[in-house]
């Protein structure tokens, strides 16, 4: 796995280096809290050690993408402005993105996750986790004014396994992105071929393996 940061590591920026290594620290506890979903899998686990994995799944996404917005003011010296699409509006003023880099660095893709991430402060939703031999799946549940019970907003409910993984490589892809667009210079083969420091990295990595294989099946 590639060293996504390395461009914006060899800028060398006193400043920004406190927020990359938050990103990484997270980065990394982000892809361990992915290994114990897996391993949940296996067994259908206690509900509520389930629904603090997925909140702690969310709050590291929120931490890495909230770092990454302050990397970026940072190292182009604009003003701060955190989940919105400012990071894309500024480099569609200098450079041609494509469909699906304009994509990425919109974060609509990073909206979902927001959303749950802030659920704690709703008093109408909540998430919702499924457990059953089949895996781990969410939903968010609303209830409605004077209501005795849960109604089913989403009524479809989400693979956890297939959304936390897919979203890792969305972080991934986002973060490289926009550390070689604010670095644009051409790294020597060894800076090149350094590596992203992740515990239990063969773990993840037949994690990822497992779920592309699952997705190509189903399509």
């Amino acid at each position: 796995m590639t060293n996504v940061f390395h461009p914006i590591e060899t800028l060398n920026n006193a400043i920004v280096q406190p927020w990359i290594f938050k990103s990484r620290v997270e980065l990394n506890r982000f892809t361990q809290y992915i290994i114990c979903l897996n391993s949940f899998e296996k067994e259908i686990p206690n509900y509520h050690s389930c629904h603090a994995l997925h909140e702690s799944l969310n709050s590291c996404s929120v931490s890495i993408v909230f770092s990454l917005f302050n990397i970026f003011a940072l190292v182009t010296k604009t003003k701060a402005c955190f989940f919105d699409q400012s990071i894309r509006d500024y480099f569609l003023e200098r450079v041609k993105l494509t469909s699906k880099e304009s994509y990425l660095l919109s974060f609509f893709w990073h909206e979902p996750v927001l959303s749950m991430n802030s659920l704690g402060y709703s008093a109408e939703e909540h998430l919702k986790i499924y457990t059953s031999e089949v895996g781990i799946g969410f939903s968010v549940l609303t209830r409605k004014a004077n209501a005795d019970s849960d109604q089913i907003e989403n009524t479809e409910v989400t693979s956890s396994m297939k959304f936390y993984t897919f979203h890792l490589v969305q972080l991934l892809s986002t973060i490289e992105l926009v550390a070689s667009l604010l670095n644009p210079c051409k790294p020597s083969q060894s800076q090149a071929n350094s590596l992203l420091q992740i515990e239990n990295y063969n773990d993840l990595y037949s994690i990822i393996e497992s779920i592309l294989r699952k997705i190509k099946c189903t399509t």
